[in-house]
């Protein structure tokens, strides 16, 4: 009988340990899939140089190349800019004209061409929203 109830004692191990495992993780990742992100402040001008430009939030994301052994080339790309009225622009491509300035086509024609200054700097908040609104 006790060698039984060890046996079954030890699968029950294996199988809920790894089970609670995977429980625990999948968890994780939903929660920090829930998490506000960082988002980069830039200076955002269409290149219609008639209008003003704006200070806005915006996503960004890190690409980096492997330039020689060991040395790697690392850019910003900006990916979307968030007005303070909720709307916002999608980009489909940036080119770096000189450290952290972009020229920036929108994915949408009628939203144009706009250049764009990378701040460097991070905003975090409790709910992520375009600055200017209140919280």
């Amino acid at each position: 009988m006790s060698y039984t109830f060890k046996y079954w004692f030890k699968v029950m191990l294996w199988i809920v340990i790894p089970v609670s495992l995977f429980y625990i993780y999948d968890q994780w990742e939903k929660w920090d899939s829930k998490q506000p992100k960082p988002r980069a402040i830039v200076y955002a001008c269409p290149e219609d140089e008639s209008v003003k430009c704006y200070r806005l939030e915006a996503d960004t994301s890190n690409d980096c190349d492997q330039v020689d052994e060991g040395s790697n080339y690392c850019w910003t790309t900006i990916n979307t800019i968030y007005f303070p009225n909720g709307g916002y622009i999608d980009f489909d491509s940036c080119d770096t004209e000189r450290n952290n300035k972009y020229t920036c086509t929108a994915v949408e024609i009628n939203d144009g061409t706009w250049k764009i200054e990378y701040t460097g700097e991070k905003t975090l908040k409790k709910y992520p929203q375009p600055i200017g609104l209140k919280q």
